[in-house]
């Protein structure tokens, strides 16, 4: 397949819109994305999911985590989440077709 591409420079401000975001990849699936050659390719739902994941995470013991692990984990402690369960299971629905406004910080 063919496609005419816009690629955001840093700067941009662009209107993600994440279900047809799923289902473009539902149709042409991400390679470099899967390989976890490239990290800030996965899709805002699965960086969701990680954080999901590193919040249910039981506490260790102090002196236990590597200083990576702290890091994300005092972050989200810290903040509250950009996310919701509504809005995760609403991209495989289909529905809130609803862009989010983004500023592009960073390209690969």
């Amino acid at each position: 397949a063919s496609f005419n591409e816009y690629v955001p420079q840093v700067g941009d401000t662009v209107l993600y819109y994440p279900c047809a975001h799923y289902d473009f990849l539902r149709q042409y699936p991400d390679t470099r994305c899967k390989k976890n050659r490239l990290s800030l390719r996965r899709t805002l739902w699965e960086r969701a999911v990680d954080e999901k994941k590193l919040q249910e995470q039981p506490e260790k013991p102090a002196g236990s985590d590597d200083e990576e692990t702290k890091s994300k984990r005092k972050k989200q402690e810290s903040a509250n989440p950009w996310w919701t369960m509504e809005w995760m299971s609403s991209i495989q629905r289909g529905a809130g077709r609803y862009p989010i406004v983004c500023k592009v910080d960073k390209v690969v």
